[in-house]
């Protein structure tokens, strides 16, 4: 097998279109390649932007759990606060009550209604010299 030297010009042109064929294929292949890339570059950008939008909305809610939270606190140290109060004051009423022992003087009947009529004639005499 012997390789003629001599070779025609379709020949030459036959072999400048395969090659030619190959660079396209090559060159589309490059270009398939690239644009595949930018969609993936595109999608993980999108991805990332998303990413961040679900991040900010979780610290919004946390922001917002931390508030409640607090105000929760607070309201339940505040009910706390009334309650000891309140066992304050009703310890202190305790201590300083009067024994059932020694009940107090009662009065006679008598005693009050004279009381009653003396209250009953400075009112009329108010009321007159008011007028």
């Amino acid at each position: 097998m012997t390789v003629p030297k001599h070779i025609s010009a379709s020949q030459k042109l036959i072999g400048e279109i395969q090659l030619a064929h190959l660079q396209l294929a090559k060159a589309e292949s490059q270009r398939k390649s690239a644009k595949e890339q930018a969609r993936l570059a595109r999608c993980r950008r999108k991805e990332a932007k998303e990413a961040v939008r679900r991040a900010r909305k979780q610290a919004k809610l946390a922001k917002r759990a931390v508030a409640e939270a607090k105000q929760a606190l607070a309201e339940a140290e505040r009910k706390l606060a009334q309650a000891v109060k309140r066992e304050a004051v009703a310890a202190r009423r305790k201590k300083a009550r009067i024994p059932a022992a020694s009940p107090a003087p009662k009065r006679t009947a008598r005693a009050s209604k004279s009381c009653l009529r003396t209250t009953r004639g400075a009112r009329a005499s108010t009321a007159s010299t008011i007028s």
